[in-house]
């Protein structure tokens, strides 16, 4: 009996061993299935980020060159026209400067009409 006992011992320790064993290789793959997934998400964030920096360059290069010929453009175009394109820059500062001096004409009414209508008497001017 003694015999049979040992012998269930060591087929259970045995078996412990086993299942242990069995244990230490379903980790290991688990672990090698993680580094494999962390790859791959790495590698597919990296060629993410490549076409991004590839598509940047590409618009940043059409728009440079959209630019470029537009100023060529309006250049040939100034050079064609000199006469209509100083009258068009006279008429666009006569343009900004009556916009700013209503803006400023509206202040100065502004504040002026408040003066009158508060019944005090105006700080610059006629009364002075």
């Amino acid at each position: 009996m003694a015999e049979r006992n040992h012998g269930v011992a060591e087929h259970g320790h045995a078996g412990g061993r086993q299942q242990g064993q069995h244990s230490e290789g379903m980790l290991g793959a688990v672990s090698d299935a993680a580094q494999g997934a962390a790859s791959s998400v790495g590698s597919a964030v990296g060629q993410a980020w490549d076409s991004t920096t590839q598509g940047a360059r590409q618009a940043a290069s059409a728009v440079s060159h959209g630019a470029e010929d537009a100023w060529e453009s309006a250049r040939a175009c100034m050079s064609r026209y000199p006469v209509a394109t100083f009258f068009a820059g006279v008429g666009i500062g006569a343009l900004f400067v009556l916009a700013t001096q209503r803006r400023w004409e509206g202040n100065y009414m502004t504040s002026r009409m408040s003066e009158a209508g508060s019944g005090h008497a105006p700080m610059s001017g006629w009364g002075r």
